[in-house]
């Protein structure tokens, strides 16, 4: 049993740094974003352009470290700052954080009707975006089932927490199939 669990943490560790080194030189294809006081919630990230449907946004798992949903959950509960303030669902039970303050990405707002989607450390724009709109994604599909960090939508006054991995996986998918298929 306990050369199983080492060879799926060998296994994550490879497949990370193959899907890293991929997005390094996806990298140069994001767009250009700015940070700017939003009307949603303190700091938002807007576009400095326009950006077309299907595009890639950003990409958040450029220079990520990983940890497990547990270790992740952990981490947030011991009021861990950096898992706090950068972490997020990479795909399954593994979850991206970064080893220095926020980037651009932690500055994303959390809408139910967002235009962006996150799909496995990527956002991808579900509809046109013009120039100097906000950036925003659902964080259902960001945030572990039962996160730390879960809130109330300041909107709708529904409850954000994020989907189990399954069914984020799925839901993801799903919608990227149908961004990228018209």
């Amino acid at each position: 049993m306990m050369k199983l669990v080492i060879m799926e943490e060998i296994i994550i560790q490879i497949f990370f740094l193959i899907y890293t080194n991929y997005i390094l030189l996806m990298s140069e294809y994001c767009k250009k974003l700015i940070l700017k006081e939003s009307p949603i919630s303190g700091t938002g990230i807007f576009a400095n352009e326009d950006i077309k449907r299907g595009e890639v946004v950003m990409v958040w798992s450029i220079k990520a470290l990983i940890i497990g949903e547990e270790e992740y959950n952990e981490a947030q509960k011991s009021g861990n700052a950096l898992m706090i303030k950068t972490g997020c669902r990479f795909v399954d039970g593994i979850f991206l954080y970064t080893d220095n303050s926020p980037r651009l990405e932690n500055y994303v707002n959390h809408s139910f009707n967002p235009n962006l989607l996150y799909h496995c450390g990527i956002c991808f724009a579900k509809s046109d975006i013009k120039k100097d709109d906000e950036l925003t994604a659902d964080y259902r599909y960001i945030l572990a089932k039962h996160d730390a960090n879960s809130f109330v939508d300041a909107e709708t006054s529904i409850k954000v927490d994020g989907y189990d991995s399954q069914t984020c996986l799925l839901k993801t998918t799903q919608e990227l199939l149908k961004i990228l298929g018209g």
